[in-house]
């Protein structure tokens, strides 16, 4: 054996079992061999055991001298590889990624917490000074919106934003460039801090989903035992819908509305298989967040984030069950039009005169948002029927309080409530109006700032006021309840909250994550009957807040059909493509081309047919590339040297355009149509033919600076007598060419 040592290290070479399957007992003898050929070659130093007398005996020097030793190392190894085939990949990761998730989340409550005490301290110290509170109350938040837009924008511009439509996208199989990078995740960190902690209408909920996917991708990236993960493009995405369950339990403390929410808002289908990691991540992820707030808190048990106290029996009478569905009703109504004001602002922004007024600085829209939002909320001024002077969670605390403001006797504890919502000597119904419009005007104009915000707080807070206004009305009307049982107004605002977010987000799980902010079951039937109302009515005149954002973001979008309506199902393609459009062909002469192209912008695409009669597509090319090439041709330059040379240059314009193009198209089976042709880009978006024999045409001096790849296929021939069928299909072909989304589609010019 020494020999065979010597012998080895002499030609400096290791041995080594490449491939095969091999038991457990030849791996423990190839392991102890390399060691000692390791050894011999280091001069016959033996390897010391990490028992040694000589060594030191604390822990910390015994695990710093692991990384010196082989042996030590090999046995870490062995143990993470036995624990990943014990545990799985699958369920460690998850387990790993609920923890992480967590404790990031609790990290970000308590700096945005941190930042808003922080705003509130300063305004209540200087009371004595109003002028200096009015400059704090509006600088302070200018200041850290301006930090978020700046940040995000040098660091990673894909953080912008909520985050679920994009991610709604990607788990649909389209790939967004950077959009899960490790920049973008400190871009959305950061970002979403100091948006959330300036106090504006911003919630957190979308961005940490985007969050957690961002976790999530980085980590099967950067962990070694977790790139197996990566490698599967199928289980990539089953991990990404499960980080997006952890992300929203994370954030509500609710692991059974969070897993349901994500399904609801990320997946246009869900994989079963994926229920049981969505569920997991979530239950670890809560429990972890939990655990850590009780820690923090000092407290014994785990409660939950909007803890009530409704009564157990009898909290509602059956005929309320009335009110709480006219109560959807107008949710429904509320959501439809938030979407629809929300869309309004954006496009507003979008118009060419307002885009180059706010185009010279990407601040001058943020800070006329803070500026206006902040002296309309300046406490001392009209910002006191706001209730202005409590921090978000405490308005949906005091909201959901179980006893009636506007009637009754009320304990010292119940007045320091109260007095945030009469205004001094107002009236409840006065604040509480001033409130719900506040909340309805400022979010839409909050969240079209380019910062990373969510939406499912804001709208919790639109509904709170909404509910407590009716029920404070309910219980005004009828102070004694039904046949005895009273009517709390906390439950009418609970219900509320749940109803338009839904109607907002058209989800129903917002109902389950009520039951479980809320720790209570008692009202389980009114919530979700609010909640079904309000999604049936809100469904039924605008898409939800992320489809919307998806349009017009010009997101790959597919709207699905109503079931309700069967007639969609009996329309066939050619019932509503588009017929009649521009094109040219071989046969068309360059003054014909021209007219063709005149009007039409240069980043458009024309179809090229083989023949106006045929009608059989053969490619695309770009109108200002086109143009540019007609130019070549019948330009000022042609036109002189045809009348040097004597010919009239009227002629030239006769020319046909096959003259920049092909000089013959033909295939090598000529009784097969040529039906699309694929022209040398891998990254087509065209749709996939069927195996084919292909036909290369030799270039010709023209504007096709590529060789064209003619595909021949029986399945997708368009035959020149099917009447509509061969419009559609060709009509089918364009339009896809044409789409404003398909910028990678095959030209026949580059």
């Amino acid at each position: 054996m020494e020999q065979e040592g010597s012998k080895s290290g002499s030609m400096e070479y290791t041995e080594t079992i490449m491939m095969g399957s091999h038991v457990q007992k030849e791996l423990i003898n190839f392991v102890r061999s390399s060691q000692r050929f390791r050894s011999m070659r280091m001069g016959d130093k033996k390897v010391k055991s990490t028992l040694d007398p000589k060594k030191p005996t604390s822990r910390l020097q015994q695990l710093a001298s692991l990384s010196t030793c082989p042996g030590a190392r090999l046995r870490l190894r062995w143990g993470w590889n036995w624990v990943l085939r014990v545990l799985g990949v699958d369920w460690l990761f998850i387990l790993t990624l609920g923890v992480v998730v967590a404790c990031l989340s609790y990290f970000m409550d308590y700096c945005i917490f941190r930042l808003q005490q922080a705003n509130l301290m300063m305004y209540d110290q200087l009371r004595e000074y109003p002028v200096l509170q009015y400059i704090v109350w509006v600088v302070y938040p200018l200041a850290l919106i301006t930090f978020s837009i700046g940040f995000s924008h040098l660091v990673g511009p894909s953080a912008v934003g909520s985050g679920i439509p994009e991610m709604k996208t990607i788990l649909r199989g389209v790939n967004l460039r950077d959009y899960l990078s490790f920049r973008t995740l400190v871009s959305k960190v950061i970002g979403l801090i100091f948006s959330v902690g300036s106090g504006l209408p911003i919630g957190k909920e979308g961005p940490f989903i985007h969050i957690a996917s961002l976790v999530a991708a980085n980590f099967s990236r950067m962990v070694t035992g977790f790139n197996a993960l990566n490698k599967n493009n199928e289980v990539y995405l089953d991990i990404l819908s499960a980080a997006c369950a952890i992300g929203v339990a994370c954030h509500f403390a609710a692991p059974i509305g969070g897993l349901l929410f994500s399904i609801e808002v990320t997946a246009t289908h869900f994989a079963v298989r994926n229920y049981w990691r969505g569920f997991f991540g979530a239950v670890v992820g809560t429990t972890t967040f939990l655990v850590i707030g009780m820690w923090d808190a000092n407290t014994r048990s785990l409660t939950a984030l909007f803890v009530t106290d409704f009564p157990i029996d009898l909290p509602y009478d059956p005929i309320e069950l009335l009110f709480f569905a006219l109560l959807g009703v107008g949710a429904g109504l509320i959501g439809a039009a938030f979407t629809w004001l929300h869309r309004l602002v954006v496009t507003s922004l979008r118009r060419k005169r307002v885009h180059q007024l706010l185009s010279h600085s990407r601040f001058i829209y943020p800070t006329l948002v803070v500026v206006i939002i902040g002296t309309l909320t300046f406490p001392p001024w009209l910002g006191k029927y706001m209730a202005a002077d409590l921090s978000g969670k405490q308005q949906v605390n005091q909201l959901f309080s179980n006893f009636a403001w506007s009637t009754g006797v009320h304990t010292l504890e119940q007045q320091e409530v109260i007095k945030h919502w009469t205004a001094g000597d107002g009236s409840v119904f006065l604040v509480l109006t001033c409130y719900f419009l506040s909340k309805f005007i400022f979010t839409p104009f909050s969240i079209a700032m380019p910062v990373a915000y969510g939406i499912f707080v804001p709208t919790l807070q639109i509904g709170a006021g909404y509910g407590r206004l009716v029920g404070e009305a309910l219980n005004l009307w009828l102070p004694t309840g039904l046949d005895g049982i009273p009517i709390f107004p906390g439950a009418y605002s609970m219900a509320a909250a749940a109803a338009v977010t839904g109607s907002v987000t058209h989800t129903v799980s917002t109902a389950v994550i009520m039951f479980e902010l809320s720790g209570q079951l008692q009202h389980a039937i009114p919530i979700l009957v609010c909640t079904l109302l309000s999604n049936v009515v809100s469904q039924m005149i605008q898409p939800s807040l992320f489809d919307s954002i998806i349009q017009m973001k010009n997101l790959p979008f597919l709207p699905d059909i109503t079931a309700a309506k069967t007639r969609f199902f009996e329309l066939m393609a050619e019932d509503i493509l588009e017929t009649k459009f521009k094109m040219i062909s071989h046969s068309s002469t360059y003054k014909e081309a021209y007219r063709t192209i005149k009007d039409l912008p240069p980043n458009d695409v024309v179809p090229v047919v083989e023949s106006e009669e045929s009608l059989v597509l053969i490619g695309c090319v770009r109108v200002g590339v086109l143009r540019h090439k007609i130019n070549q041709h019948i330009g000022k330059r042609k036109q002189q040297e045809f009348c040097d040379s004597g010919k009239n240059w009227e002629e030239l314009k006769m020319r046909t355009v096959g003259y920049l193009g092909p000089g013959s198209i033909r295939s090598e089976n000529p009784s097969r149509p040529l039906s699309i042709v694929s022209l040398n880009d891998k990254e087509s978006t065209l749709p996939k033919i069927p195996k084919a024999k292909v036909s290369k045409v030799k270039p010709i001096q023209n504007n096709f600076s590529g060789t064209l790849t003619l595909l021949a296929s029986p399945e997708t021939t368009i035959q020149q007598n099917e009447g509509k069928k061969w419009r559609s299909e060709l009509a089918k072909s364009t339009k896809s060419l044409t789409r404003p989304m398909t910028e990678k589609v095959s030209t026949c010019v580059t």
